[in-house]
């Protein structure tokens, strides 16, 4: 009980020391497949992405890197934060290109913000 305490204490004052006044935090990904892109992320909620741990079981099992190849194209439907949509930026490299969709128009306003991933095309 201590430990998430005080885990919900250090989210907090992240929040509060990072976010801008909509409440985001543009910060680079900390660790594995996406380490160094830079997400619009809400702390609160979204720690997990920044951490670099998110879907991290599903990376562990899906051989992404043999799948999507430099110079390829990739698809990233629901992009939500823009996650997969970095992990998918990494593996076609600088000849590949991503195209994202997303339906929700505040996180769609939220994701296009983001002026790292280049050669992302969101719908």
């Amino acid at each position: 009980m201590k430990n998430r305490y005080f885990k919900e204490i250090i989210k907090f004052i992240l929040f509060k020391v990072l976010s801008n006044k909509n409440g985001y935090a543009d910060l680079s990904v900390r660790s594995g497949i996406a380490k160094g892109v830079i997400l619009r992320l809400d702390l609160r909620l979204e720690g997990s992405y920044w951490l670099g741990n998110y879907d991290q079981w599903i990376f562990n099992s899906v051989p992404f890197g043999q799948v999507i190849q430099p110079g390829q194209v990739a698809w990233d439907c629901g992009t939500y934060v823009g996650y997969y949509t970095a992990v998918f930026r990494t593996l076609v490299g600088d000849t590949g290109t991503v195209i994202g969709f997303e339906a929700s128009n505040d996180t769609y306003e939220r994701v296009k913000q983001i002026p790292s991933l280049g050669h992302l095309y969101l719908i």
